[in-house]
């Protein structure tokens, strides 16, 4: 089983804010079961973006009207607001637009997955983390952007997203370091949909664990989003 373990969904918005596919057109959920299906992924880890704000709406009636296919990570700022997430199988946190968040929505947090989309000078954050809270797995977004994610194997919670390399200079000894460090059990794969389609091609995204072992392509993720 194949689990796309990073896939954006959103509806149009009136933004200003800026990445690879623009906030202004729709992203749904039927675009997402193409690829799906084209390239024999089985679930997919849907990953709330940048441009919906706390709206979690979307992701979750997605999930929520598919659970074994779909899961949800959610956006939100304070305990209160993750609270009211009901269904909800992850929380991300966005140190490169807002900070990591306080302990008290980790605390909040216990019994999800949090996502972290940070950069190489968050890892010290993400490390403080780590260490305060053991029992939360954490999963860092796009290998943290570079060779900085390494720093983060010494704590067993934390797990590394093989995605998003069109983001950073990726090399492809990254990707080996990671393994060797981590280990297959604290990696999973994601494609980034729907920015991927502009940055090389989802089946391109798809080669880049072919070989790995099965933890690597679902296996972690089936663990963490739906055990």
């Amino acid at each position: 089983m194949i689990v796309d373990a990073h896939a954006h969904l959103w509806k149009a918005v009136e933004t200003s804010a800026k990445t690879i596919v623009d906030g202004r057109c729709d992203i749904p959920a039927s675009l997402l079961e193409t690829y799906l299906a084209e390239h024999g992924v089985d679930r997919a880890v849907l990953v709330q973006p940048m441009y919906p704000g706390e709206d979690n709406s979307l992701i979750l009636d997605v999930a929520r009207a598919a659970p074994e296919r779909f899961a949800a990570v959610v956006v939100a700022h304070t305990p209160e607001s993750l609270a009211k997430q009901a269904g909800a199988r992850g929380l991300r946190v966005r140190p490169v637009f807002e900070g990591i968040g306080s302990d008290a929505l980790w605390e909040a947090a216990h019994g999800l997955v949090v996502s972290v989309l940070g950069r190489p000078e968050h890892v010290g954050d993400v490390a403080r983390k780590a260490e305060r809270f053991p029992d939360i797995p954490i999963v860092i977004d796009h290998f943290l952007h570079g060779e900085a994610v390494l720093e983060l194997a010494r704590f067993p919670n934390a797990h590394v997203k093989v995605s998003g390399t069109h983001h950073f200079d990726f090399r492809e000894a990254l990707l080996k370091d990671v393994v060797n460090r981590f280990g297959a059990e604290r990696l999973l794969w994601g494609s980034d949909f729907p920015h991927v389609l502009l940055r090389g091609g989802y089946a391109a995204a798809l080669r880049l664990v072919e070989g790995l072992p099965d933890a690597v392509r679902g296996g972690t993720a089936r663990r963490l989003y739906w055990s």
